[in-house]
């Protein structure tokens, strides 16, 4: 994120799901940083994020969830 003098500003992400002490992974499908408690495991995918779990229905694919 940038300010109008094109100088890096610090920007943080905040959900109201998140808890500070949450650990965070990527979905495995799109690689975005998720909080854990964000994220469903699935068994042969590992950690998806709800959009990617959404499209991956669309397409037909069967998921195994693990949580």
């Amino acid at each position: 994120m940038e300010d109008t003098n094109n100088k890096p500003v610090n920007a943080t992400l905040k959900t109201n799901d998140s808890k500070p002490t949450d650990k965070r992974h990527r979905c495995q499908w799109c690689n975005a940083l998720f909080p854990e408690s964000e994220l469903h495991l699935e068994a042969d995918l590992g950690f998806l994020c709800d959009h990617c779990i959404m499209a991956l229905r669309s397409r037909g694919e069967n998921l195994i969830p693990m949580n």
